[in-house]
């Protein structure tokens, strides 16, 4: 089955990216603002590190899918582009040459 690279826009993948990356940007105003709250109030306790924890993890996932996204795109400008590794009887053509 062969990926289409006609827009990144197209692609289920990239676009369910975006949607986690809107909740993984939430999370992480969620979770700082946890974190700041329960370090003001009581710092140093057991839901401080928590929410520190998870603002962590939250700030984490937020970057890998804008990595991955980023990723996604340079590769389809780059197959678009005609930069990418041809398959099939252009592979040929060009091994031939």
């Amino acid at each position: 089955m062969a990926v289409h690279t006609d827009s990144l826009g197209s692609w289920p993948v990239a676009r369910q990216l975006r949607r986690m990356r809107a909740w993984y940007a939430a999370g992480v105003l969620l979770w700082a603002a946890s974190s700041l709250g329960t370090a003001w109030s009581s710092p140093g306790s057991r839901p401080m590190w928590t929410s520190v924890l998870l603002l962590v993890v939250f700030t984490s996932l937020l970057g890998l899918s804008s990595w991955w996204l980023r990723s996604l795109k340079s590769a389809e400008s780059a197959a678009r582009d005609g930069r990418s590794v041809p398959h099939g009887a252009a592979a040929a053509r060009h091994a031939r040459v």
